[in-house]
């Protein structure tokens, strides 16, 4: 494997890594509808990152820690949701930080958890098995 290979492979990986610590403070949240402080943070990081990335570079650029800017990141995030299907995913998010509304909040969390599981699932595929195209972008 050379360098080139093996940056691509870190960023499914960072990816796939960012999903799953989403998920990790989705999970208590849809489980018993108690929220905390990394709840938030972390929510209004993913609204930034994934507004970018739906948006482009040129509106309201968030910093975020979140891998989700580079090539094999964004495509990655485009092949399970499209601009429209991210759309709802940002709003799904506002209504979590949003007042708390019960129940609607919570489904949109669930909502929410399915999209960052198919982001990591299909990020560590990527992982273990780069597509061919990758090779290729550098």
């Amino acid at each position: 494997m050379n360098a080139a290979d093996s940056e691509i492979r870190s960023r499914y990986l960072a990816l796939a890594l960012d999903a799953r610590r989403l998920m990790d403070v989705l999970i208590p949240f849809v489980d018993s509808g108690k929220r905390n402080e990394s709840l938030d943070t972390a929510v209004k990081e993913a609204i930034g990152a994934l507004t970018s990335v739906t948006e482009g570079a040129g509106t309201n650029v968030v910093h975020s820690n979140l891998a989700f800017d580079e090539y094999e990141q964004v495509r990655t995030i485009d092949e399970i949701k499209n601009q429209e299907g991210r759309k709802t995913v940002i709003n799904d998010l506002e209504r979590i930080v949003g007042p708390d509304t019960g129940k609607p909040q919570r489904q949109a969390a669930m909502r929410v958890l399915e999209f960052f599981f198919a982001v990591e699932s299909r990020a560590l595929q990527y992982y273990n098995h780069p597509p061919a195209i990758a090779s290729y972008v550098t």
